[in-house]
């Protein structure tokens, strides 16, 4: 009988889902029986990169950002919501054990998908939550809420380096880490390609958009308003996953709703400059295939501003504001920010997943 084990990734942006690619690929590779849950276009992604696995449509924790101002108070409203999910994944799970025959669980970043009937692993590169400016002394309290719960897990995953060159800072590097936590390495569902145009740039830029609305959209607005005053030849991925793909032109714009990650892969080795958001795993992804890069936090997300803030100082990285974005000026600021460039070695990674498959 196949060992069949849950990867559940939480539905805040595609980021999430998207490094768990590597992961269910290796889990087929050892002859177990991935069972995708998540929701949204999360969801869609998971499924889209792997139709023949069975799967779960998961709650949704329903993560919204305002247009404007507030994001503290907004995300605060939003907490006994999302508290509501955990509890309601939480039984799920219980649920699914018995109906599936779950032999165990990697769930990134959703809370509640624990059970001490099975083993449980936690993904996540946020150890040490950032709060907004001005209230920096909840940190703390964060911490020790965020430790308790990763605490219910058998093992936390992070996946970067413990040390240099992680490229995480301090959102997973402290004098104190869950005890059962390890560090696997960066992931990325892309590889660089031999073709690749690093010695030979072609003068095309990607732009990849992705996270919560209404913020993906007013990103989406605003690029496209200033593409064609911008020299280049460019690619706008959506992140949208319809029903079919579209494919629309526009001067020296081409504009894809989404690719799948052969696709994407393909895109991202043979363009010059990256333009996306400043989440975690768009930085794991564009270190694995050594782009520049662009950087965009979403407004008032301090986890993107804290990496694009982070990179930019360590001169890897050009980031600009939402509010203060300037294609033709970035263009070439960018260029003398070099990237990051690692060689991925998934050995931590894939002696984890073994020693979890053996626990079954």
């Amino acid at each position: 009988m196949q060992k069949k084990i849950l990867i559940a990734a939480l539905d805040w942006g595609l980021g999430h889902a998207s490094r768990c690619v590597p992961i269910i690929q290796h889990l087929l590779e050892t002859g177990c029986e991935p069972i995708i849950g998540s929701s949204g276009n999360a969801l869609q992604l998971l499924k889209a990169e792997f139709p023949e696995l069975q799967s779960i449509e998961l709650p949704s924790y329903k993560i919204s950002y305002p247009i404007g101002r507030g994001m503290m108070f907004k995300l605060a409203a939003q907490l006994p919501a999302v508290w509501q999910t955990i509890l309601q994944e939480h039984k799920i799970l219980q649920e699914l054990i018995t109906k599936e025959n779950i032999g165990a669980v990697v769930s990134d970043n959703r809370y509640g998908l624990y059970n001490n009937k099975i083993p449980g692993i936690f993904i996540t590169h946020q150890l040490f939550i950032k709060a907004p400016k001005g209230f920096s002394w909840g940190e703390a309290f964060v911490k020790r809420l965020n430790f308790s719960l990763i605490s219910k897990f058998n093992e936390c995953w992070i996946p970067d380096y413990a040390a240099y060159p992680n490229l995480s800072g301090a959102l997973s590097h402290g004098k104190e880490l869950p005890e059962n936590s390890y560090y696997i390495g960066p992931l990325s569902r892309f590889k660089k390609l031999a073709d690749s145009v690093d010695q030979n740039p072609s003068g095309k830029i990607l732009i990849v958009l992705s996270g919560p609305e209404p913020q993906r959209s007013l990103l989406e607005h605003k690029i496209l308003a200033q593409l064609p005053l911008s020299d280049g030849t460019f690619t706008l991925i959506r992140g949208l996953f319809l029903p079919e793909k579209s494919v629309e032109t526009r001067d020296n714009i081409t504009i894809i709703s989404h690719l799948n990650s052969t696709e994407l892969t393909e895109y991202m080795n043979t363009t010059d400059l990256v333009i996306c958001r400043s989440g975690y795993s768009s930085i794991m992804d564009l270190a694995t295939v050594s782009k520049q890069a662009l950087l965009i936090p979403t407004p008032g997300q301090t986890e993107q501003e804290y990496l694009a803030d982070y990179h930019l100082k360590r001169g890897n990285f050009y980031s600009q504001t939402q509010k203060a974005l300037n294609i033709c000026k970035a263009i070439p600021e960018l260029k003398s920010f070099p990237g990051i460039k690692i060689t991925p070695s998934n050995t931590v990674f894939k002696e984890r997943i073994e020693q979890l498959i053996g626990k079954l």
